[in-house]
């Protein structure tokens, strides 16, 4: 639990900061800067409302919590006890009454916090005020779809780091490295590991992707005339069903939201601004020199640009699976949100709405093995799917657009507790709309990739 803005902001950011900026540069190409300047623009603001949006239903079903009248009345009652004994008391016991009072000014020791009831369950449940949609939402869109995620990312960080120590390595031996590193990093509870995970992988983030920039710009040069504004539509189809989830970040974020306290926890919807604009500057910033760079022959995926028989950029290719390592975390831990939690929302206490929490977690071993279990599988997958992409693509693009632009406009409109207004309104099925197109298109491109190979 924590209240820095510094660390929350960190959290946010290494949330939204993952493989999404490496394949950026590959849509300005096939695009056009000035068409892909226009949809990351509104890709981006789309995202930013749809993310608060979440973060303020989210304060909005928080429990208010009352420890502080307790403490002051506890307090209150010791005091008065000790001025009755220090009336007819020895030296002695006036002296113990006074330390007694002393303690008694301070207070009683606070209990310790639990986590709020963060997550699309719990405003599933509130939305439709039924505590079986909450459940039925987790299990069959949230879940799968930061399982896919997870996978993707293992994929990735596979493909990526093999080459880097050996060129006839099987992506498969790491995808076995990342899985075992993944069941150390994923078992801490709480999420104040995450802010220690997300302040590494930020600074793997930038010292890697800031290195082989500047490799580009140095070997290759900034040249305007690699730059076109524009192609034509099939091009700007294809870069929108890859844009319009690069700032997807929704479910990380509860999961940082979800360790906030206090005057963080105040701060956090304007923390989400922050750090999505910072994320903005530094992609587009990125994809415009790396573009200018290569022009054309940008690859998908920034890496394939360069050399793969160097030194410093192996390092720096290590640098960035680091960060994709790091940001694995924050992945998974609305998976084990969904499940391993006690009770139900509609309880004083109530961490989520599962009803299966009591079996998942009455013991720290079972806890262990369900998230075991849940990496392992990740791992498994990604082994057996690491040649493409396509499988991954086809599930996970629904299901991201489902989490990122359908839930949560849905949200805002059934849990509003004033009339929302009709641009507002508006603004809310647009969002949707764009949303189930962006799925689509997702999808779409999964599917043309397995037909493909």
């Amino acid at each position: 639990m924590t209240n820095s803005s510094t660390a929350l902001f960190l959290g946010i950011f290494k949330g939204v900061a993952g493989s999404g900026v490496l394949a950026m540069p590959w849509c300005f190409m096939r695009a056009g800067w000035v068409v892909s300047l226009l949809l990351v623009i509104f890709v981006w603001a789309a995202t930013v409302r749809t993310v608060v949006q979440v973060c303020r239903l989210a304060i909005q079903i928080t429990p208010k919590k009352t420890t502080k009248p307790m403490i002051v009345e506890a307090a209150a009652e010791t005091v008065d006890q000790v001025e009755t004994s220090v009336a007819d008391s020895s030296f002695v016991n006036k002296a113990l009454c006074a330390l007694k009072l002393r303690k008694a000014n301070k207070g009683p020791k606070k209990p310790k916090e639990k986590l709020d009831p963060i997550g699309y369950g719990n405003l599933m449940e509130h939305s439709f005020k039924n505590e079986r949609a909450g459940f039925w939402i987790c299990w069959c869109c949230v879940i799968p779809c930061q399982w896919i995620a997870s996978v993707a990312y293992i994929i990735f960080v596979a493909a990526n780091s093999a080459p880097i120590f050996s060129s006839t390595m099987s992506p498969r031996y790491m995808t076995l490295v990342m899985t075992v590193i993944e069941l150390a990093l994923c078992m801490p509870k709480a999420t104040g590991h995450l802010s220690f995970s997300s302040a590494f992988g930020n600074f793997a983030f930038f010292a890697g992707t800031g290195a082989m920039l500047v490799y580009s710009i140095a070997v290759k040069g900034l040249k305007v005339s690699n730059l076109r504004a524009f192609t034509d539509a099939k091009g700007a189809f294809e870069a929108f069903g890859i844009l319009v989830f690069a700032f997807a970040a929704h479910t990380e974020t509860l999961a940082v939201m979800a360790a906030a306290t206090g005057k963080g926890r105040a701060k956090f919807p304007y923390l989400v601004f922050l750090a999505f604009l910072l994320a903005l500057s530094i992609f587009v910033g990125f994809s415009f020199c790396v573009y200018a760079a290569f022009g054309d022959a940008t690859n998908a995926v920034f890496f394939l640009n360069l050399p793969s028989n160097n030194i410093v950029l192996n390092i720096l290719r290590l640098c960035v699976s680091l960060m994709l390592v790091c940001g694995y975390p924050l992945l998974a831990y609305p998976i084990f949100q969904a499940y391993e939690a006690t009770g139900s929302t509609k309880e004083v206490d109530a961490v989520h709405t599962s009803k299966w929490s009591i079996i998942f977690t009455k013991k720290y071993m079972w806890r262990t093995l369900w998230r075991w279990l849940i990496i392992i599988s990740t791992g498994v997958v990604a082994a057996l799917v690491t040649d493409g992409f396509g499988p991954v693509s086809c599930i996970g693009g629904g299901l991201t657009a489902a989490t990122s632009f359908i839930l949560p406009p849905m949200f805002h409109i059934l849990m509003s507790q004033r009339a929302i207004p009709r641009w507002s309104y508006g603004l809310d099925i647009f969002i949707i709309l764009m949303g189930i197109v962006g799925g689509i298109l997702s999808v779409a491109t999964g599917v043309y990739s397995l037909f493909q190979n």
